[in-house]
């Protein structure tokens, strides 16, 4: 009834272009869309006068981008800040979130499960409407602007430039579901290593160039397994790292935390890239389970292969007859990366057979 009341109040201009965004959407006509559009569509509005008249002139003392909330339609009822649960701002206009520092508003952020491109809690990143560079100190990630940190010059000097080994600040923004895990034993953790030494790497990241040669990576999907909890995600077997990481997401799906440490990434075109990790420790285990050892890894808070989508194979070895014989796992629902296997497991590097075909012709290890 709700619905109908409001829908009768709107242009019809306005009207039509709500109807056309939930066929784009493929949404059904519900009070909770119709308060996604507005808040959607009130942000373009905001971004349009902004265009046409400018930004105001008046800025915060950290030179903030100055933002408006709107109150969306939600039940009736004003939805509250997540931050500060107080009524009349959104999480990007939180005093208690601005007056945080970088890694305090990264933190809030994760626990509160706001997206990292708008602060919003609406949704996630993968599906954020506002998407947009942030700009700052020649920034070009994704991220909000509240969410950049201020570098060295010389990291300064490395954003600014278009080279390979470069990965994107933000943090991946997928919906990652961890499963209880039946096998789990109750078994004492190693001990984590603490304190803010800096440590350096070697890793091959991912390119932002495009090629226009399809490569693929050497992939295997893998169950990562703690607290009793499990999830199933895509590992690639990276030769020249000499450490291996996981998404801070995935760590965040298994309940694992550790004090952060800041590492340093060499990667191969001599790019340095510097965050703050947490070296933590669970179990890896291969698709068929006959394979389950210790993994102690690091995590990063960047996509670690950008937007690689690993190839589901099985969909193509028909096309070449020296692939029959491979018996190719079942693809992981997400295509992206989620685990990087560096030299430090150079047991789960190991190849039991190749199988080639003619030059030009993809070729399959097998390994563990």
């Amino acid at each position: 009834m709700l619905y109908l009341l409001l829908i009768e109040k709107i242009p019809q201009s306005m009207l039509a272009s709500y109807f056309r965004w939930l066929t784009e959407k493929c949404k059904e006509e519900t009070l909770e869309a119709l308060s996604d559009w507005m808040v959607e569509e009130a942000e373009f509005l905001i971004r349009a006068l902004e265009t046409r008249k400018g930004m105001a002139t008046k800025k915060t003392p950290t030179d903030r981008r100055t933002h408006r909330s709107f109150a969306a339609v939600n039940n009736g009822r004003e939805r509250s800040c997540v931050c500060c649960n107080k009524f009349g701002h959104g999480e990007w206009n939180c005093t208690k979130f601005n007056d945080g520092t970088v890694r305090q508003r990264w933190t809030l952020a994760k626990e509160r499960k706001l997206c990292y491109r708008c602060l919003s809690e609406r949704h996630l990143g993968k599906d954020c409407p506002r998407t947009q560079v942030c700009g700052r100190e020649g920034c070009k990630s994704n991220h909000h602007q509240l969410l950049h940190e201020s570098g060295t010059q010389d990291q300064k000097k490395k954003v600014n430039q278009d080279g390979e080994g470069k990965i994107s600040q933000s943090p991946p923004s997928r919906s990652l579901q961890s499963v209880p895990d039946l096998k789990a034993e109750n078994s004492s953790a190693l001990e984590q290593p603490t304190g803010a030494e800096k440590k350096t790497y070697i890793a091959t990241l991912a390119s932002s160039k495009s090629s226009k040669e399809v490569v693929s990576f050497r992939t295997v999907p893998v169950w990562l397994k703690a607290n009793g909890q499990k999830i199933r995600v895509n590992a690639v077997l990276d030769d020249p790292s000499s450490a291996s990481y996981i998404s801070e997401e995935v760590a965040g799906g298994l309940g694992l935390s550790a004090p952060y440490e800041p590492v340093t990434v060499q990667v191969l075109n001599e790019n340095i890239e510097t965050f703050d990790t947490m070296p933590v420790d669970l179990i890896l285990e291969n698709s068929d389970g006959n394979v389950r050892v210790p993994f102690q890894v690091f995590t990063c808070p960047r996509q670690i292969t950008g937007s690689y989508k690993v190839v589901d194979w099985r969909r193509y070895q028909k096309r070449w007859s020296h692939l029959g014989v491979c018996d190719f796992p079942e693809a992981t629902v997400d295509p992206l990366v989620d685990v990087l296997i560096g030299q430090d497991q150079v047991d789960l590097h190991y190849a039991r057979c190749d199988v080639r075909g003619k030059p030009g012709e993809p070729s399959r290890d097998w390994v563990r």
